[in-house]
Parts: C-alpha cells; structure tokens; sequence
C-alpha cells in the first residue's frame, strides 16, 4: 500500500516532489500572455510564518486574470493541504472568511 506519510518523511522525496510540481508549475505560467506574466511579476504574495501556523496574502493588481490566479490558487492550495493532511491522518477542518 502507498504510504504518502512515509514518503514525505524522506528529506530526498520531499525534495523530489517539490521540484516536479514546480516544474509543472513554472511550465504552465510560460505559457501564459506576457501581459498575464507581468502582471503576475508585480504582485505581492507574502507568507506569514508562526509557529503552529501560516496565512497567505496576496496584493492586488490591475489585470483582471491576476485576480482570478489569486482566487484559483486559494481555492487548489487550500484543498491540496486538507486533503494532504487528511491523508496523513490530521482532523481536518477548512474555515471560510470574508
């Protein structure tokens, strides 16, 4: 049986998952308009690091996709980490705020 939990506990495989999917990642943005691109390079994104917890912001932008980026990337991230955690074993709860 796969043991994703295991898995991840591997500094290598951690390492190797991460550099597959932002290769993906990095491959996709390519493809995007140079306008899209640009625009995606002059928005903030910060990380908030504490120490049981974090919270992403992202700044605002002009162009009208950047913003449905942003609310597409919440939208994936927040179900990958439940989902993640789910899998792992973690009670999960997803809350919503406005």
């Amino acid at each position: 049986m796969f043991d994703f939990s295991r898995m991840a506990q591997s500094p290598q495989a951690q390492q190797q998952m991460m550099e597959q999917f932002f290769q993906m990642l990095s491959q996709q943005t390519s493809q995007s308009p140079p306008d899209l691109k640009e625009a995606l390079a002059q928005t903030e994104v910060v990380i908030t690091r504490m120490a049981k917890s974090f919270s992403v912001s992202f700044g605002s932008s002009d162009h009208p996709q950047v913003q449905k980026v942003a609310d597409d990337a919440i939208n994936h991230w927040s179900e990958f980490l439940a989902r993640g955690f789910n899998a792992a074993g973690f009670k999960v709860k997803v809350r919503r705020s406005v």
